[in-house]
């Protein structure tokens, strides 16, 4: 029923995006994907058999890393001083260790004075042009005033406690619980195509994945664009993160809520894209109310966005040793906390097995140096609308702007 599917064939995978793939006993399970002429109940059954051994691996990959579980935190003033200290050391390497062919970070030649292209279209790392674009969004000292991008570079995931406000978080928790119910109206109407407005997620049980419009149909603003501004816009730390890590053409790819309610199941331990050597994508997730363990907040394993921890998660006869050996952290954010992670880093959703529901503010954003993923049946969780206008964070620092003055 299940067969696997190979990382560099397949595309990202997420806990709230529908082109997520997640793993069995048997391996990776690929998207269900059936003919228009399907029998409906036959395709029920395999869908629940197929949620079934994906809630059963879940179950056990959590018993066997609670052990070795702690809280995620936020990093302190002198732990940010000393992963920038390490960073910088690590960049001055990096630069002493890049070969004078291929242009440097002082503009050496190659040969006969030209620098050497290499086959377009490889993807990340592939080839002397890619590496070129990769130089241009050099992780910048100078755009990380605080050291949270240094920690986030070494981790892998940070922790921001208050990147906004508490009552920007309650005002958005209202917009969107009353947006995902306008939402299935106008979907249940016909006035909007379901891919539109909700990306589709591999356990449906109590779990929503709520595309959202950056401004109303009428033109209007929303709480979403105002938590957005405490977040990105002047002085917002999440804005100073992604820019040191990709600058300011760094393109806005994801712009959603993950609403998990209670009966929600546990996900297997997954990244978000196959590894590669840099950094692709950043995503922020946004806590809307304070999160308890009981309430499936997300667990992350710090430090691997590495080639070996992604081969060792692929080898069954390894990864069970992996799981239980190596730590990891539980975000368990207050009201207005977020964490920031590496598309690369292994995570997972936990169940909601209380009675209150966790709702996730989140966006998304694609390295400019790296081949964007997305596909027609693969668009990331964002709505169409926003793909076309292909925002980058400078713009989207303009607009909040222009929304702040209009206050």
């Amino acid at each position: 029923f299940f067969p696997p599917h190979s990382f560099s064939s397949s595309p990202a995978i997420s806990e709230r995006r529908n082109h997520c793939y997640q793993r069995s006993q048997q391996g990776f399970l690929g998207r269900c994907n059936v003919s228009n002429n399907a029998d409906a109940d036959v395709m029920g059954m395999l869908d629940g058999d197929r949620e079934s051994a994906i809630v059963g691996r879940a179950r056990l990959e959590e018993e066997l890393m609670n052990p070795m579980q702690e809280i995620l935190l936020m990093a302190n003033p002198e732990e940010r001083a000393l992963a920038t200290k390490r960073v910088k050391e690590n960049l001055r390497k990096e630069r002493l260790s890049q070969p004078k062919a291929s242009g440097g970070f002082g503009g050496g030649k190659g040969k006969k004075g030209k620098a050497k292209s290499g086959r377009g279209g490889g993807g990340f790392g592939v080839g002397s042009s890619t590496k070129s674009k990769e130089k241009e969004t050099s992780f910048s000292l100078l755009a990380d005033k605080s050291g949270f991008g240094a920690v986030l570079r070494e981790e892998g995931v940070v922790r921001i406690d208050q990147a906004i406000s508490p009552q920007t978080a309650s005002d958005i928790l209202k917009y969107i619980n009353q947006k995902k119910l306008d939402t299935e109206d106008e979907v249940a109407n016909r006035k909007a195509q379901v891919e539109s407005r909700f990306a589709r997620v591999l356990l449906k049980k109590q779990r929503w994945d709520l595309l959202l419009p950056l401004e109303e149909e009428d033109g209007s603003n929303n709480a979403a664009l105002r938590g957005l501004d405490e977040l990105l816009g002047e002085g917002g730390i999440i804005g100073e993160i992604v820019e040191s890590n990709f600058g300011l053409d760094a393109k806005l790819y994801e712009f959603a809520s993950l609403i998990s309610d209670p009966g929600s199941e546990r996900q297997v331990i997954h990244p978000d894209i196959p590894y590669q050597e840099s950094v692709p994508l950043l995503t922020c997730f946004v806590a809307l109310q304070d999160i308890d363990a009981s309430m499936g907040a997300t667990t992350f394993i710090p430090k691997s966005a590495t080639d070996m921890h992604h081969k060792t998660l692929e080898d069954h006869s390894k990864r069970d040793g992996m799981l239980a050996s190596t730590p990891n952290k539980l975000s368990l954010l207050n009201v207005g906390d977020c964490s920031l992670f590496d598309a690369r880093t292994l995570h997972a959703g936990g169940a909601n097995k209380s009675e209150r529901r966790r709702c996730l503010f989140y966006f998304t954003f694609l390295n400019p140096s790296a081949n964007d993923p997305r596909a027609s049946n693969n668009p990331g969780s964002i709505r169409p609308e926003l793909i076309e206008q292909q925002i980058t964070l400078r713009d989207l620092r303009e607009r909040l702007a222009l929304h702040r003055k209009n206050q």
